[in-house]
């Protein structure tokens, strides 16, 4: 009966001359006041985006308690709009759909809308899109949900035009009058329908027991290998955008490191090929969201913090591994990107993201060109050579609205050849053909950016930072880290130890979720291996108290987000799980903290982290379709199938011999590596009998500063250089690949 309820409706929808009743704005009898909803009730929102719908037809109510005690006390629907600030078709939305005058008031009459920032609430946008899914398919940004009164769905779709538009679905006019006589007329069937789908969002597909064993391995290896594009490069399955997926590169790393370089190759091309493509911003540095085709040319154009903390790591990685200079070049732009557009100098925070738009109607103009606007800021041979190397004469790159995307076509001896001149001087013209190009985009309108400071991403920007810092030799990069963990310290802590979701102004902080915590323990052991400051250490331990006391549910054994007993709603009963162990645009939560409990294991191993660890990897639905989404999984049981590496350096930081190994030791490429720094003048940390002892043992040489490393159950000898210990970490306690 549901499913023919929902067809119904549908088939409703879709029809164009569907007036069932009048619900023009003029009408003789005027809304009752307690029937009136509040205005400007998102004015003193914490988010950006909020604060900017305050003052739209639509009287937008905050995503709370009060407004679906609201709906309930006037019998009405409730209206979700969940989309960002970053996101291109919920500014269209904004501009057009809820400006209408006919939409507003069918609104405002009808339904209790409510706003939500999606980067604010992952946690409500995760619920949404999962019930969407389950219930039409739909998801994405901007979510269109219609609920009952206490938030359950029994309605979505995605973007809504005011009237019927070709390619964008049923007209906002026609659903908001349908949806409303279904709630009216059809109470039961609708109440049923919204049931339903949160009897399905119940039902966890069963979860596969399995091992961190090597069949595990294979199979997701294999996954992860037929999801490989070996035309463009990236993962994919047929047609539509593709997005860069970190977790699935940084997989084939891993994958390459334990004796399969083809998986080496296919991350390395990719990365290559994703940084010459428009989806990079060739003159500003850092990355796209995510590219429209599958030959990473046209891009989305926002800029979110995940992606460039992902890159960061990516990138950094790469060079360890092959020592190409175009990893790091690529790595350090998107650093200064980030340095100058999302770090908040003042108090070493960073910024959600950077918007596409510059102003209404905008689809990414900053970032494109006309060729008269390429005409008129190059010249001569620096046109010429601008024009090759950016690929504007060879099938150009076009944005939807016809200008051009910059993508590197090809490199300097290329463009040298073309041009009958010297490599050097082809990369002189385009450095020359760059900067007049950088400073004609400086004038035109820059993109918001959200100043919104979300602790996940925050935290995932650390742990890039230092990837980078450590791969290139760069204090600086791990100075802005540490000063941001510094800062989410003091400003993003509560205090039963938990981290927040957003920071704010004053005291405004959004309950943290399962990331948040997470990330933090991620970012906090980084920052102790990179610094050798205990109160690193002693911070990840407090955070990985919470995250087993707070987090983790004891029957299942996986991490949750934490529920708020008086939350009520549809969103608030709900226990995700099960999607936590999938990667989407930040990495999977069950993965990374099985990553987190194993290295913190082998510098606190008397508190049964590893256990945690095992524990999280054995719920873990493995198989070869998911295997792309479960790439973070799979580099956890990779490390757990291979055996972590313990990398022991004992030296005072003014011994001449100490910062050599440390840098040995931090720049060298091993997954699950983990580095103790024993430096006399701060607390050791607890790092096993095994490497304890090892470390009392008599050195024949009695050398101020030394190091080792400790694989399953050995250790190796005492080192003092280098060379020697940059190759007992590449090597050593390794099992031959099969």
């Amino acid at each position: 009966m549901l499913k023919t309820f929902l067809i119904v409706i549908v088939a409703v929808l879709i029809s164009v001359g569907a007036q069932l009743f009048d619900a023009s704005p003029a009408r003789a009898n005027p809304t009752p006041a307690s029937q009136q909803l509040p205005a400007g009730a998102l004015q003193d929102a914490a988010s950006v985006y909020l604060r900017q719908a305050a003052t739209q037809r639509v009287r937008w109510q905050p995503y709370s308690a009060a407004s679906f005690a609201m709906a309930k006390r006037m019998n009405r629907p409730v209206l979700i709009d969940i989309g960002a600030m970053w996101c291109h078709w919920c500014h269209v939305m904004d501009e057009r759909t809820y400006a209408d005058p006919e939409v507003a008031a069918l609104i405002n009459r009808l339904f209790v809308p409510i706003k939500v920032d999606r980067d604010q609430r992952p946690d409500v946008d995760q619920y949404y899109q999962a019930a969407a899914a389950a219930l039409s398919g739909n998801g994405g940004w901007p979510l269109t949900c219609f609920t009952m009164p206490d938030g359950a769905l029994f309605a979505a779709f995605g973007f809504l035009p005011a009237t019927r538009s070709v390619g964008h679905g049923p007209a906002m006019k026609t659903v908001l009058k349908e949806i409303a006589k279904a709630y009216r007329t059809q109470p039961q069937q609708v109440a049923a329908q919204a049931a339903e789908v949160e009897e399905r969002l119940k039902k966890s597909p069963p979860m596969k027991v399995q091992t961190a064993d090597r069949p595990a391995m294979v199979e997701l290896m294999a996954g992860l290998s037929n999801a490989y594009d070996r035309a463009n490069g990236g993962f994919s399955f047929g047609e539509g955008p593709k997005f860069f997926e970190f977790p699935g590169l940084e997989f084939a790393l891993e994958a390459g490191f334990y004796g399969h370089p083809e998986f080496t190759a296919m991350a390395l091309d990719t990365l290559r090929r994703m940084a010459r493509g428009g989806v990079y911003d060739q003159l500003g540095g850092g990355f796209h969201r995510y590219s429209t085709d599958q030959a990473w040319k046209v891009p989305h154009f926002e800029k979110i913090g995940y992606d460039q903390a992902l890159a960061l790591s990516a990138y950094a990685h790469a060079f360890e591994i092959s020592a190409d200079p175009e990893f790091k070049q690529v790595a350090l732009s998107v650093a200064d990107y980030v340095e100058g557009t999302l770090l908040n100098p003042i108090n070493e925070s960073f910024y959600a993201s950077q918007d596409a738009d510059a102003f209404a109607g905008d689809d990414g103009g900053y970032y494109t060109w006309s060729r008269q606007e390429i005409a008129a800021a190059l010249k001569g041979p620096a046109l010429k050579a601008a024009l090759l190397y950016f690929g504007l004469d060879d099938r150009p790159a076009a944005a939807p609205d016809g200008r051009l995307v910059l993508r590197r076509a090809m490199d300097y001896g290329q463009v040298a050849a073309q041009l009958k001149i010297s490599p050097p001087r082809a990369q002189r013209l385009i450095e020359q053909a760059c900067g007049k190009l950088r400073a004609a985009r400086a004038r035109r309108r820059i993109p918001q950016v959200d100043p919104a400071v979300l602790v996940d991403r925050n935290a995932l920007m650390d742990s890039g930072l230092i990837a980078a810092g450590e791969a290139f030799g760069n204090p600086h990069l791990e100075r802005i880290a540490l000063d941001n963990l510094d800062f989410l310290y003091a400003h993003a802590r509560l205090p039963d130890g938990s981290y927040c979701h957003t920071v704010g102004k004053g005291s405004t902080c959004v309950h943290g979720l399962a990331a948040d915590q997470v990330y933090m323990l991620s970012a906090l052991l980084a920052a102790y291996q990179v610094s050798g400051q205990s109160r690193e250490l002693a911070r990840a331990e407090q955070v990985a108290q919470v995250i087993v006391s707070q987090f983790l549910d004891k029957e299942s054994g996986v991490i949750r987000n934490a529920r708020a007993p008086e939350d009520q709603t549809a969103a608030g009963r709900w226990l995700d799980g099960m999607e936590a162990y999938f990667d989407g645009e930040m990495p999977s939560v069950q993965g990374v903290a099985a990553r987190d409990f194993a290295a913190l294991d082998a510098l606190a191993p008397d508190h049964g982290y590893d256990q945690q660890s095992a524990i999280l990897l054995a719920h873990a639905p493995v198989s070869v379709g998911a295997a792309l989404m479960l790439a973070t999984v799979g580099q956890a049981i990779a490390e757990r199938l291979h055996g972590d590496a313990l990398v022991v350096v004992d030296g005072a930081p003014n011994d001449a011999a100490t910062l050599p190994l440390l840098t040995a030791a931090q720049s060298a490429y091993r997954p699950g590596k983990v580095l103790a720094w024993l430096d006399p003048g701060q607390a050791a940390p607890g790092i096993g009998p095994l490497a304890a002892a090892q470390l009392l043992a008599p050195d024949p040489q009695q050398r101020d500063a030394f190091a080792f490393v400790c694989a399953g159950n050995v250790c190796t000898d005492r080192v003092g250089t280098p060379n020697e210990l940059s190759a007992l970490i590449a090597g050593f306690g390794l099992p031959q690949a099969k």
